[in-house]
Order: C-alpha cells, then structure tokens, then sequence
C-alpha cells in the first residue's frame, strides 16, 4: 500500500485531530452520509458529527474564516483526510470516495476540481499555512489527471485512475516516507517534489465563502 506519513503537527483548534487515524475520518464520512447534512453546516451541524461537541465545532468553523458561520464540511473531511497518518493510497482512496456524489465509482472533472480545492483548503488551515490553493491551479491538476488517465474533459475518471495519478503525482520516495512537502509541492502549495524549489501559494481571502456545490469550482 505504500508509505504511511508521519503525523502533521496541526494548530489549534485542530491539536487532538492528531490523535485520529484514518478510520475516525472514515467515520466522519459514513456519518455525515447517514445523516444526509448539507455541503454547508453551522455548529451545531458539525457537532453532529463530533460526538456533539458544539463549542469545538465552533472553533472550527472561525479557523476556517467563515464569514456566514458556515463551514464546507468536505474541506473539514478531506483535510482531517490529509492530516491523519495513512498511505497516500488509502488517503486518495478516501478523498475520491467523499466525492463520489452519485455512488458510481467514478468522478466528473468537476468534481475533481473541487476535490482538490476542499482537501487543499482543509489542509492548509489545519496546518495554519496561512495560504489557500488557487482555482486555476486546482483546474489545471484536475486536466493533468484526466490527461494521463486518457479521458476527455466529459469524461468520467474511476477510483483506480485517481490512484494511478495521486501517488504518481506526490512523488513519493519510499526510503523517506510521505511528507506535507510531497503534497503541498504537488498542489503549489510548498517546495515541488520534482525540483525541490518553492512555488507559488494564493493568499487566503477571508471574504470567499465556505460552502461549496458539487457542481461549483469555489471551494471556500
């Protein structure tokens, strides 16, 4: 399966997630499904995914920015995702899963786009980055995995061509583990795995809102 990433050191109001594992995230997924919530959730609807616990909940959705007191619970998930120790694998398997909205096995380009806009954005605050991925860039990361899977922009791509591209694309070096620079590199967002420089980040904008469609690009 790969390498399993050390732990991400995370900032508050997100320290205790580095007690989670994968399957505590996979949880978080399973109940918000069952629970059949909006994209967008106030406090008390994250709470519901957090064993009630509003005032964390609304910890949570201040660090993310929000200016509407709503919070993308899939920028929540997928960067829990992202954050937790796992194989790059078992994490891009859980990403693709979260936005399977039609339970088909396969993902638009769309979808794809917003993925890596919410897991990026997720990511980014629970490491207190200070910076969020920019669309176009977000955009083009998605075409780059349709390219290499063969497909065109109306296609639809399936969990094993998503894993084919994520592990290509972190570069992981087996002797050295997964590390954020492997993924914040890929996504311009740190120094690139392939040639180690800096590349550039967007600046945060607190005025872009949090709640996302699977058929909108916005993310934040």
């Amino acid at each position: 399966m790969g390498t399993v990433e050390s732990k991400a050191t995370l900032v508050p109001p997100f320290e205790r997630m580095s007690e989670w594992n994968l399957t505590r995230v996979e949880k978080l997924l399973s109940d918000y499904l069952a629970k059949d919530l909006d994209f967008g959730l106030d406090y008390h609807g994250l709470s519901l995914l957090l064993d009630g616990d509003k005032e964390w909940s609304e910890r949570i959705i201040k660090a993310f920015g929000s200016q509407n007191g709503l919070i993308n619970v899939l920028s929540f998930i997928t960067g829990a995702c992202l954050v937790v120790s796992a194989t790059p694998e078992e994490k891009a398997a859980l990403c693709f899963k979260a936005f399977d909205f039609s339970g088909t096995g396969s993902i638009s380009m769309d979808e794809t786009t917003i993925l890596f806009l919410c897991a990026l954005r997720g990511y980014s605050v629970m490491l207190g980055l200070g910076a969020t991925p920019a669309d176009d860039a977000m955009e083009a990361c998605a075409l780059e995995v349709f390219k290499l899977c063969e497909k065109d922009n109306y296609s639809k791509i399936t969990k094993d061509d998503f894993l084919l591209w994520a592990t290509k694309k972190v570069a992981v070096d087996h002797a050295n583990g997964l590390s954020s620079d492997n993924i914040l590199g890929a996504f311009g967002l740190g120094p690139s795995p392939a040639t180690g420089k800096t590349v550039a980040a967007s600046p945060r904008d607190a005025d872009r809102t949090e709640v996302s469609t699977p058929t909108s690009t916005s993310a934040e």
